[in-house]
């Protein structure tokens, strides 16, 4: 009996221990973040902006400059050859607004977030550009994108910036036009 005993014991500690660490304990915070959080578990509505400012040195890029003029933060960094650039806004010290420089396909938003409520269109520059509207996400996203009239809107194109915002979003309050799919650039610009 006390062998049999003796040669479950490694057995089960081998178990206890894959158990203890295969189950994410709840002050365990995990690897992945993924949008609406940005780095390091940031999020709009219920991070204090003094949390974020400690968090950031230690999960950009090194090199990141960054910017503090109080309740806004701008973050200076590279993304692989390209220069990029983040703000963090904060209302009543909670971090309201994140609005991120970046290259990202239109297509992994749609996949991640749904399917867009509306799109304005604008002219910025000499491009027509789109901003999209998720409505039913928490915090408000907006994709700014520039559409090349040869090739239109595809999942493939690329949103030149995005926004997390904790204001909300309606897309009736403003002269917007309701998400058409992926179409021609005459579709939305006619």
């Amino acid at each position: 009996m006390i062998h049999f005993i003796l040669r479950l014991t490694p057995i089960c500690v081998v178990i206890w221990a894959l158990a203890v660490w295969l189950v994410p304990l709840p002050a365990r915070e995990q690897p992945d973040c993924v949008l609406p959080c940005w780095v390091d578990h940031i999020q709009v509505g219920q991070t204090e902006i003094a949390q974020a400012k400690i968090k950031f040195p230690d999960t950009l890029p090194p090199g990141t400059t960054v910017i503090d003029s109080g309740a806004q933060v701008t973050l200076q960094f590279s993304n692989g050859n390209r220069p990029s650039q983040a703000t963090v806004s904060s209302r009543g010290g909670i971090v309201s607004d994140i609005y991120i420089n970046t290259r990202q396909p239109l297509g992994e938003l749609v996949q991640a977030f749904g399917t867009p409520t509306c799109i304005q269109t604008a002219t910025y520059s000499r491009f027509p550009t789109l901003v999209i509207f998720w409505e039913q996400t928490r915090p408000a996203i907006q994709a700014i994108l520039q559409v090349d009239q040869a090739s239109g809107l595809s999942p493939e194109t690329l949103i030149t910036s995005l926004s997390l915002s904790s204001a909300s979003q309606n897309c009736e309050s403003m002269v917007a036009r309701p998400w058409l799919g992926f179409a021609s650039w005459s579709r939305y610009f006619s």
